[in-house]
């Protein structure tokens, strides 16, 4: 495991982050229809029945799980200063690349157009306890915030499940954003803080494989 992983793991599981070990035993069934998201001006469909846990995890608004365990979904969403982060740019997209290549292997990396605004959608895999996870996600930054969907698939490939694709081409804004004029730069923004944003969410893994073990263990 790299310096990187490592990091994100103990950080994950250090005293402060015990209430979401504890928070993620307990979860709710996705019902039809959106969930709207309007302290942070978004919406998105996740499947229906999957389990939505309760995050108390800083900057995490959701994480939603299929009941075999073998597929995941993460809403993120930081605020950031519109000086530093406009939009989703080629230094963003450059600096997103070298942070994903220190945990995994880069094997999509693409421009997208979310809610008429320049967004980027890219993938991979990590290795997690043996099993290979693919992992895509889409990034949008607008108005102030930086959007991403993180969709994960343990030893499958998320970017071509049709469950994970809807729900990562689901994502909206509430209310049009316009785009970031052209003379602002985020090229003050510090590597750490991308990379910070862009990690996959290995911690989280690391809590729900425990809970999942946990619920399957013999009743004595």
């Amino acid at each position: 495991m790299n310096v990187h992983l490592r990091s994100l793991l103990l950080n994950f599981l250090s005293p402060g982050a015990v209430g979401v070990a504890i928070v993620l035993t307990l979860s709710v069934v996705a019902q039809a229809g959106e969930s709207i998201y309007s302290n942070l001006d978004c919406a998105i469909t996740f499947p229906y029945g999957w389990q939505m846990f309760p995050v108390e995890q800083t900057n995490v608004f959701a994480l939603v799980k299929s009941f075999d365990g073998a597929r995941s979904i993460v809403l993120r969403a930081n605020h950031v200063d519109r000086d530093r982060w406009s939009e989703v740019d080629e230094d963003f997209r450059r600096d997103g690349k070298r942070a994903f290549e220190r945990e995994g292997v880069l094997t999509l990396d693409m421009p997208v157009t979310m809610a008429g605004l320049p967004g980027w959608e890219f993938g991979g895999h990590v290795w997690f306890e043996g099993k290979r996870v693919s992992t895509v996600s889409r990034i949008l930054i607008a108005g102030g915030t930086a959007y991403k969907i993180n969709i994960l698939f343990m030893d499958g490939d998320a970017g071509s499940d049709p469950t994970l694709r809807k729900c990562l081409e689901s994502f909206r804004l509430l209310r049009p954003v316009n785009p970031a004029p052209k003379h602002m730069s985020r090229r003050a923004t510090k590597l750490v803080e991308v990379v910070s944003f862009l990690s996959v969410p290995v911690g989280l893994l690391v809590a729900l494989a425990y809970v999942f073990r946990r619920r399957r263990r013999p009743t004595l």
